[in-house]
């Protein structure tokens, strides 16, 4: 604890004062550190010094500034990246079941506890919890601070801060610049909302809305996905089997509700926070109620990749926004593609680096492509999931390392492959799922992860992933339908019977300029359909 934020300008000049006359103790402090390490090869201690040194009271100052966030200093460098957050457990949220009467024991035992991009989701407003067979409903945010005998409330909607929503390429910006940073999408497409990093949720605190478990009750809530944020600088990048790799020490954004955020208006009763219109009984509440995102932060080392070439070989990876049809569906399929491989790279990600999956976050997101306005490529992502990081990613994102991982994930797909080892259609627990990635379950799929990165790596893939797939669904249309096949093969080209025609194409085939007009054949234009949603 260094103290409250508010009191940083007071001893600043100190702090500085101090650096300047103990520099050549620092410069001897720096060289401890580099003894015995590789880094030592790359930098002298003095380097070291400076550059850690050379915008620290600055950044100090922009943090310390900030309104809304904690008020220790120490918690809020922590937050931000400054200090390791070791010790400092401020990514825990309470969900109170009876509003809190005593300080002692804390946290009481009439609260649940999750880390905070778990408690946006499942103690969300209008969510069901189920503990000791009886099932609670979150109806706002609530929080409390352990002070003399009785616990005082504390602001429940922690940090806010107006943010940046996109709803083309579901993006988020922190700046909240006017202008999706990813897609450059304007308005009505991308909106500013005020975004809380709660300090707790609560029920409703009466006996009377706690429902028997019966094993029917539905959760409501879904895993939040992570967004990252754009940094202005990549401290590493480089180009490797047909992509761009970069990586950086930045911000991952979870949020909740799909960005559309809940309408919270304050409590009528003293320490009740603030309560979700349409969830908490009426009368409850007081003043007008203001739409909030409510999301979770945190600074750690991520690593991103996308393709060099956005279309190269016959194949493409080119995504497009609100168009439907045939341009919608495409875009699922190849988004499909790029979010397996994403998985699939975290999987075989967690080994290399001795950890466990769930230490380590992925996903996937569109940027704005030079081919046209709509147009998009896709970037997948890496992350530490420890707050500040773990040094996961800064090491796998060198060159030799990412060309390894790459391998060791083909290696890792190739056994996936093996019937006698693994069996699943498309993606199961023993492969690419797992209960952090649950909004992803519907378009995983191990053969799109295995193409795309033969595709990446060597120009094409190895053999046709699709072929008993692709014969099934051909054999159900024309046998539900009466459409009649004019061409078998990776390509089929089939009869529609109403003077339209079909041919089946992979996702990632360029394809893109006859999506419209269709694919020229010796029968006529036949209108693509990528195997993956024909299925």
């Amino acid at each position: 604890h260094f103290g409250l934020a508010s009191a940083w300008e007071t001893y600043r000049s100190q702090i500085e004062g101090y650096i300047v006359d103990h520099s050549q103790d620092l410069v001897e402090f720096c060289a401890t550190l580099l003894t015995a390490t590789v880094l030592a090869e790359r930098i002298d201690a003095s380097t070291l010094k400076h550059d850690a040194l050379r915008d620290f009271t600055t950044e100090i100052t922009n943090i310390a500034d900030l309104d809304g966030e904690q008020s220790d200093l120490s918690q809020r460098l922590a937050e931000h990246g400054i200090l390791p957050m070791f010790g400092f457990p401020t990514q825990v949220r309470h969900l109170y079941l009876r509003q809190p009467t005593r300080s002692h024991p804390w946290p009481p035992e009439d609260a649940v506890d999750r880390d905070m991009r778990i408690a946006i989701s499942e103690f969300a407003p209008g969510n069901e919890i189920v503990r000791e067979k009886k099932v609670y409903t979150p109806i706002g945010l609530a929080a409390f601070r352990p002070i003399g005998r009785e616990p005082e409330p504390v602001n429940a909607l922690g940090p806010v801060i107006p943010i940046g929503l996109c709803e083309v390429c579901k993006g988020i910006d922190p700046d909240a610049s006017g202008t999706c940073p990813h897609c450059s999408a304007g308005s009505p497409d991308y909106h500013i909302v005020p975004l809380s990093r709660p300090a707790g949720f609560r029920t409703s605190w009466s006996t009377y809305d706690v429902q028997p478990y019966e094993g029917i009750s539905q959760k409501l809530s879904r895993a939040s996905t992570p967004k990252l944020a754009t940094p202005q600088v990549w401290e590493q990048e480089h180009t490797c089997s047909g992509m761009v790799v970069r990586g950086t020490h930045h911000q991952i954004w979870h949020n909740d509700n799909g960005g559309e955020g809940f309408p919270l208006a304050q409590s009528t009763n003293v320490g009740g926070g603030w309560l979700a219109e349409g969830v908490a009984p009426p009368g409850w509440t007081q003043g007008s109620s203001i739409p909030h995102a409510i999301g979770a932060m945190i600074t750690t080392d991520v690593l991103v990749c996308e393709p060099e070439q956005e279309i190269h070989g016959g194949y493409s990876h080119l995504m497009y926004g609100r168009h439907g049809g045939r341009e919608q569906l495409i875009s699922t399929a190849r988004k499909a593609a790029w979010a397996s491989l994403a998985f699939a790279l975290r999987v075989r990600a967690a080994v290399t680096v001795d950890v466990e999956t769930r230490e380590l976050d992925a996903g996937v997101r569109m940027v704005a492509s030079a081919a046209g306005t709509g147009v998009f490529r896709p970037q997948l992502f890496l992350a530490d999931s420890i707050e500040n990081g773990a040094g996961f990613m800064t090491w796998l994102v060198s060159p030799d390392r990412f060309a390894q991982l790459l391998a060791d994930t083909r290696e890792l797909i190739g056994e996936w492959e093996n019937p006698a080892e693994h069996a699943c259609e498309g993606s199961c627990p023993a492969c690419l799922r797992d209960w952090s990635n649950a909004p992803f379950h519907p378009i995983l799929d191990w053969r799109l992860a295995a193409d795309l990165l033969e595709i990446l790596m060597d120009g094409q893939p190895s053999r046709d992933r699709w072929a008993d797939i692709r014969a099934a669904a051909i054999r159900g249309v024309c046998d539900d339908f009466g459409w009649a096949v004019l061409d078998s093969g990776e390509r089929p080209v089939l009869d529609c019977r109403d003077d339209t025609r079909v041919c089946v194409v992979h996702p990632l085939d360029a394809i893109d300029t006859s999506l419209l007009a269709g694919i020229p054949t010796p029968y006529g234009p036949a209108l693509p359909f990528d195997v993956f949603n024909f299925d």
